[in-house]
């Protein structure tokens, strides 16, 4: 049988934590916005070749963020299935 108190406060710190994340969020996505706009600058500045040099690292660090958010998401998963599995 599931702890019906146990479960709501979990639920309560989950929502709490999820307001700090939120936060986090926000004031990281302001400071990618500040380095989106530098690192135009400094492209849009740049020498053709050094150019080609700086897409193909773009590229390389959005290959590299998209494999952390899936092992993120991955744990993430895993740690809530576990949760799920102690309640039951």
């Amino acid at each position: 049988m599931v702890d019906l108190n146990k479960v709501l406060k979990t639920t309560i710190n989950i929502d709490g934590r999820l307001d700090e994340i939120l936060a986090e969020v926000a004031k990281s996505h302001e400071e990618v916005k500040k380095l989106r706009r530098v690192k135009q600058q400094v492209f849009d500045t740049a020498e053709e070749y050094l150019q080609d040099i700086l897409l193909e690292y773009e590229e390389l660090e959005s290959m590299e963020l998209n494999i952390l958010t899936r092992l993120i998401y991955e744990q993430a998963l895993e740690d809530a299935v576990e949760k799920l599995e102690q309640w039951i």
